[in-house]
């Protein structure tokens, strides 16, 4: 059993796995990312059984007070935001699927703390800073 804690946006997550290509997976994309410390989030991961399943786009569905479904044609997944807990499994064991879901998660997740994820790019030279906000 693998677990990974990644810490994004000063929100810990930890991603256990029973998979070790899911583990690889997560350590070799969210390499500056991991850390030791405690973790807010428990999410389970493992592969999904039907594999990659014909759907266009994401889908957020809400599931019970402060829960929520998640899918996407290369995972499925459930949160519970007031547990801080989730599931994931995934159709395509690769960084696509798991970055697409970890976008979700922290979108939701980070309400709570007044945060929330920007697509954007940034540069920084000579004690000066610019942010460029993206779609």
């Amino acid at each position: 059993m693998a677990e990974l804690t990644v810490a994004i946006g000063g929100l810990r997550t930890a991603i256990v796995t029973a998979d070790a290509e899911i583990a690889e997976v997560v350590a070799h994309r969210y390499a500056g990312f991991l850390t030791d410390g405690p973790a807010a989030w428990r999410i389970e991961a493992r592969r999904r059984p039907e594999g990659v399943v014909p759907i266009t786009d994401v889908t957020v569905q809400p599931n019970g007070p402060g829960g929520f479904v998640l899918e996407r044609h290369d995972f499925h997944a459930t949160l519970d935001l007031g547990a801080r807990t989730g599931t994931l499994a995934l159709g395509a064991v690769d960084h696509m699927a798991v970055d697409s879901f970890l976008r979700v998660t922290y979108s939701l997740a980070l309400l709570e703390h007044g945060g929330l994820l920007l697509h954007a790019a940034s540069l920084a030279r000579d004690q000066r800073a610019w942010v460029f906000s993206g779609p």
